[in-house]
C-alpha cells in the first residue's frame, strides 16, 4: 500500500510541467557544469539550442481562439 502511495506521488510530481523560471535555472546550472568539463563544445551548443527555445521558440506554441479563424459578425 505504502508503495502504490510513493508510485502516484511520483507520478504527480513528474506530470506537472515546470515553470520556465525553473528551466532557466536549471539551465544554468547545466551551463556552468558544460563549462567546467573539458571539450563540452558540443554539448554546450545544443545547450544554447535548448536555451533558444525556451526564451523565443515557445513564442510560437501559444494556444490561438476559434475566433482567430471565424471572426464573429457582430
Amino acid at each position: 500500500m505504502e508503495e502504490e502511495d510513493e508510485d502516484q506521488h511520483n507520478t504527480d510530481a513528474t506530470s506537472a510541467a515546470p515553470s520556465t523560471s525553473d528551466v532557466m535555472t536549471a539551465i544554468d546550472t547545466l551551463r556552468r557544469f558544460l563549462y567546467a568539463a573539458p571539450s563540452s563544445d558540443a554539448a554546450q551548443e545544443q545547450l544554447m539550442a535548448v536555451e533558444s527555445f525556451v526564451i523565443y521558440g515557445r513564442r510560437h506554441y501559444t494556444q490561438t481562439a476559434l475566433t482567430d479563424y471565424f471572426p464573429c459578425n457582430q
